[in-house]
């Protein structure tokens, strides 16, 4: 019986999912799911840890009588947690990447399709040219004084002097 437990159950019954074919529609991927495997390998892990620590905990006159010595026992020990956990993680990623496969699957499966844009695609229309720039305003008028008047006040005014 310890053979056949040695082996890992995820490692037997786990199955990765495969990549999809080229072709159109994909089948819909062909993988394990279950968690069924995974979770015998995480509860035989741990009564491997369990048993380990007791064997750790035993003295070696414990092992007196027994077909195995107390070092050969933790050896043991040590190596099935580790194969069982190696297993248990290898089926709990494996089941998840399937579950993300037939995931991607059922999205594309059922994804609307939208027909194509026209090839050549259309160019967006040239910028139009900018408006040819306003005449600049006339430029201002200083109001101009007339001149003075050319009369006899004029005169007068012009030769007074004090």
């Amino acid at each position: 019986m310890l053979p056949t437990l040695a082996t890992g159950c995820s490692f037997v019954f786990a199955s990765e999912p495969e990549p999809p074919p080229r072709h159109r529609p994909p089948p819909a991927p062909e993988c394990s799911t279950s968690r069924a495997a995974p979770i015998v390998d995480t509860v035989i892990a741990g009564y491997e840890l369990y048993r380990t620590g007791v064997a750790i905990d035993a003295s070696n006159a414990d092992y007196a009588d027994a077909e195995i010595t107390r070092g050969d026992d933790i050896t043991l020990g040590v190596a099935l947690t580790a194969l069982f956990a190696l297993s248990a993680l290898y089926g709990y990623r494996t089941t998840s990447d399937c579950d993300d496969a037939k995931a991607e699957w059922q999205r594309e499966r059922f994804r609307p399709v939208y027909a194509p844009p026209p090839y050549p695609y259309p160019y967006p229309p040239p910028p139009t040219a900018a408006p040819p720039p306003a005449a600049p305003p006339p430029p201002a008028t200083v109001p101009v004084e007339p001149p003075p008047a050319a009369g006899p006040e004029a005169a007068d005014a012009g030769s007074s002097a004090p």
